[in-house]
């Protein structure tokens, strides 16, 4: 249960509280972060930056759409000449599901 102010915002198991809101996913790949944020910016995808491993660069995005947006982001960096090495969705630890929930009843 996620309380603010002495009202319950959300309930539900932890699972589906960290996994409610707009998925996030990283990409990585070899190459350059302005190149790949450029060609996703074309493609209409803002990115920032995530931490990098092994030796790759990697973006973040939000998608409303994955379905839609994920197949868009992988064409735009291909096209650009990005080695895409991964595409994945990241998984919010509770604290950002609740800074999320509590972001949200702020407004």
């Amino acid at each position: 249960m996620v309380l603010y102010k002495g009202k319950v915002l959300r309930t539900g198991a932890t699972a589906d509280i960290r996994a409610a809101g707009r998925p996030t996913y990283t990409v990585s790949f070899a190459g350059d972060a302005t190149t790949a944020r450029a060609a996703l910016a074309r493609a209409g995808i803002e990115a920032e930056n995530a931490s990098a491993r092994d030796g790759l660069t990697a973006l973040r995005f939000a998608a409303d759409d994955p379905a839609a947006m994920n197949p868009a982001a992988l064409r735009a960096l291909l096209d650009a000449g990005v080695r895409v090495v991964t595409l994945a969705a990241e998984e919010r630890s509770l604290e950002d599901a609740y800074l999320s929930i509590l972001a949200e009843a702020r407004r």
